[in-house]
This record gives structure tokens, C-alpha cells and sequence, in this order.
């Protein structure tokens, strides 16, 4: 899925992550960690990914 630049960084803040992260879950990558958790988290409330 692609998200523009500024949503991308809006997802990165709310899940106090880094954009790079939060678009590498967004291609379907693998995330560890507690980052993985929060940006799965966020992207699941912004309905941009399913649980």
C-alpha cells in the first residue's frame, strides 16, 4: 500500500517510530520488535492494514 509523505510521517509519530519502519510494514515486510508492535498497532487504527 502507498501512503503519501506526510501521512507516512504523521503514522511514524503517532507510533513513536521511524518512517522508514512504518513503510517497510506497509510492503508487507517483516517489523520485530516493540516498534513492529506499535507501528502495526497504528496502522491498524487507521484501517491501512487488517489484524
Amino acid at each position: 500500500m502507498q501512503v503519501d509523505t506526510a501521512t507516512l510521517r504523521q503514522l511514524a509519530v503517532k507510533a513513536e517510530a521511524d518512517p522508514r519502519t512504518v513503510a517497510k510494514m506497509l510492503r508487507n515486510e517483516v517489523v520485530r520488535g516493540v516498534a513492529g508492535q506499535r507501528v502495526r498497532r497504528t496502522l491498524i487504527e487507521a484501517g491501512l492494514i487488517k489484524e
